[in-house]
């Protein structure tokens, strides 16, 4: 199995600015229970588009916006 179901919504604190919505593929792999590779595989297959459900940081690191991700499988 590559992944394990949501079972509750992700919980997360984030600021009124929203800094807490991007996160790194760990740290959402952690909240939601998509493994790291799964979360990968969905950016690699196109199924989550860039500067939408994620984005890349200057340092190159990429970053999952939970908001989006939350109305992508709400779909």
């Amino acid at each position: 199995m590559i992944y394990k179901p949501l079972s509750r919504p992700i919980q997360t604190t984030p600021d009124q600015r929203g800094f807490m919505n991007w996160v790194t593929i760990k740290k959402f792999s952690q909240l939601c229970g998509y493994t790291e590779d799964a979360i990968r595989a969905k950016i690699k297959k196109g199924q989550w588009m860039i500067d939408q459900h994620f984005k890349k940081a200057p340092d190159g690191r990429i970053l999952i916006g939970i908001k989006e991700v939350e109305q992508w499988i709400t779909i």
